[in-house]
């Protein structure tokens, strides 16, 4: 599997509370109905996120209930929960952290100086990872003046401000206490307080 994701299709058949259970390939799969095989987490992107959170399914030893289409399989702990269907359910993983930047800088004031001038920047960053569950934007700008020494010297003074906001969104946060006795269930409500958004805070 490349990716253990929805938006790459190597996870499917999404239930109620979000998660899957059906993982599928590039081609047929090897197994047939029962078949017991075993899990080992690999890279990030094709770790199967999972029941307790997004740290992972378990590494261990499962059972394949092939699916009509040769190419998806489901999960069980247990030989005869597939005749139970009682399958593993996973989440999807997160979309990949991301940042995007905007930033420029220009001289200025260079005619009025004698070898020297002015410089002024500024850069845009905004990161958000889990799914845009986590967002960072920052805003900084500065201003320096640049002054030749000689052939080989430049000395420079300058300062720079920044601005920076920080935000959590509380309604995609999942913990391991939304659990039915059967399955998760994200609709039950949690102890766990919910982390308030970060205030802007100048840098």
């Amino acid at each position: 599997m490349t990716e253990a994701s929805a938006s790459s299709g190597g996870v499917q058949s999404i239930d109620s509370n979000g998660l899957y259970s059906v993982l599928a390939f590039d081609t047929e799969v090897p197994f047939i109905t029962g078949d017991e095989v075993i899990y080992r987490a690999g890279t990030a992107s094709t770790t199967l996120g999972m029941i307790e959170g997004y740290t992972g399914v378990e590494e261990g030893r499962y059972f394949v209930e092939v699916q009509p289409d040769p190419k998806k399989i489901k999960l069980c702990v247990a030989r005869s929960f597939i005749d139970a269907q009682d399958y593993v359910k996973f989440a999807s993983l997160p979309s990949a952290y991301r940042t995007a930047s905007i930033y420029g800088d220009f001289q200025f004031l260079r005619n009025w100086f004698r070898s020297g001038w002015m410089g002024l920047g500024g850069v845009i960053l905004q990161d958000a990872a889990g799914g845009n569950t986590l967002v960072s934007n920052k805003l900084y700008t500065s201003i320096a003046y640049h002054q030749m020494l000689g052939e080989e010297g430049l000395l420079s003074l300058g300062f720079n401000v920044g601005f920076a906001n920080k935000r959590i969104n509380t309604t995609d946060l999942r913990f391991g206490d939304q659990w039915n006795a059967l399955s998760k269930d994200f609709n039950i409500p949690t102890p766990y307080e919910s982390p308030a958004s970060l205030s802007p805070v100048p840098i």
